[in-house]
């Protein structure tokens, strides 16, 4: 694992979070590149924990915006102080101002209330992580609205013009998978599944949780949370459903972890793989090659991958450490947005097409000219 996603792991769990690989990797990349992530799974595995754990290790403000059928801008953007607008307007008209002049007024930042999307933008004080909650409870003209949102980072008020985010948001879409999310919002993002944990995980998350536990009493624990599961319930105990203990974690360092220059800016991922300009330029060529391949082979096997998907998975490889060969699979399946459902498709074709770590890098295999075609047991 690179330093940088084992400094965020270790981070997110002395916080109280237990990320496995996947969620570290998915966590490191939105960051990294600058995306949003779309996070989905059943009730309570811990979506929205997870959001608020990154404002705590990013010390910064966390803004929510609960979804719901019917949800409009006014809402989750902004609208008009309509009450203190009419003050003005009356007080103004006693001391006679003019028309012009009061709707310029009225019309001011001063009554205008920001709403969540609006607040993240606006936010002066450095970047806030944006919490968009349960989106596919929303409508999907709400989703559409997201979109812009979300591409431009911009909201346009008539009576104000557009106002830019000064410093874009980190933003966590969370989705319940009680409808499907349409594929342009799913494309804005990367991709992130959570399943209800293992005993393993379980077991390590009540002790973080309930320090006083011990080991046999958390077994047990998970054990019968496992089992209800299995049954056929209303719904499924979640992570929060379990018990709590004190608030008395090990303190985080309020600057996140230590991230390189490169990952500060979310640009130059491909410098931890230079060495010679030309072999650097002979990896990234041979590395684009092998994924616009990989992509096309999980189009042929009816996976949904679209242009955009390849351009965030090269962003991603060149961010994580191609020696990792499981470091390559969680970025892969993050930034091609892999689902459930395209999961043992995703499997079949990484282990297929993708060799184990050499030279340190996960290279991949010999190209159909060279001789060795996809089938190639060599390829394996």
């Amino acid at each position: 694992m690179s330093p940088e996603i084992g400094a965020l792991r270790e981070a997110m769990a002395r916080e109280g979070y237990i990320a496995d690989d996947a969620v570290a990797t998915a966590v490191f990349l939105a960051l990294d590149l600058g995306k949003p992530l779309l996070v989905e799974g059943d009730a309570g595995v811990g979506k929205t924990e997870l959001a608020k754990v990154l404002a705590r290790l990013r010390g910064t403000e966390l803004i929510r915006l609960q979804c719901y059928e019917g949800l409009d801008v006014a809402t989750a953007v902004y609208e008009w102080n309509y009450p203190r607008q009419m003050l003005h307007a009356r007080m103004a008209e006693r001391q006679g101002q003019g028309a012009a002049e009061v709707e310029e007024a009225v019309f001011g930042r001063a009554y205008l209330l920001e709403r969540p999307l609006l607040r993240a933008i606006t936010r002066a004080g450095g970047p806030a992580v944006l919490l968009i909650d349960e989106v596919d409870r929303a409508d999907e003209a709400f989703e559409a609205f997201l979109l812009e949102v979300l591409s431009d980072f911009q909201v346009t008020i008539p009576e104000l013009g557009t106002l830019r985010a000064e410093h874009v948001p980190h933003v966590v879409l969370t989705s319940n998978c009680t409808r499907e999310i349409g594929d342009a919002l799913r494309r804005r993002c990367l991709y992130l599944h959570l399943e209800h944990p293992s005993l393993e995980k379980e077991v390590r998350i009540l002790r973080a949780r309930v320090p006083g536990a011990s080991e046999a009493l958390a077994v047990e624990i998970g054990r019968f949370v496992g089992a209800l599961r299995g049954r056929r319930l209303v719904r499924s105990p979640s992570r929060s459903a379990r018990p709590r203990g004190g608030s008395g974690h090990a303190g985080v360092h309020r600057e996140g972890p230590t991230r390189s220059p490169r990952a500060r800016g979310g640009r130059g991922g491909a410098a931890r793989h230079r060495g010679s300009g030309g072999g650097s330029r002979a990896m990234t060529s041979d590395l684009v090659v092998h994924l616009a391949r990989f992509a096309g082979e999980l189009r042929a096997s009816g996976v949904r991958v679209a242009i955009g998907d390849e351009e965030d998975a090269l962003r991603g490889l060149l961010a994580v450490d191609l020696g990792e060969r499981g470091e390559v699979r969680e970025a892969l399946r993050c930034t091609l947005k892999i689902r459930p459902r395209d999961a043992a498709s995703f499997e079949a074709l990484f282990e297929r097409l993708w060799r184990g770590a050499e030279g340190g890098s996960a290279r991949p295999p010999p190209s159909p000219t060279s001789g060795h075609g996809p089938g190639n047991p060599r390829a394996g």
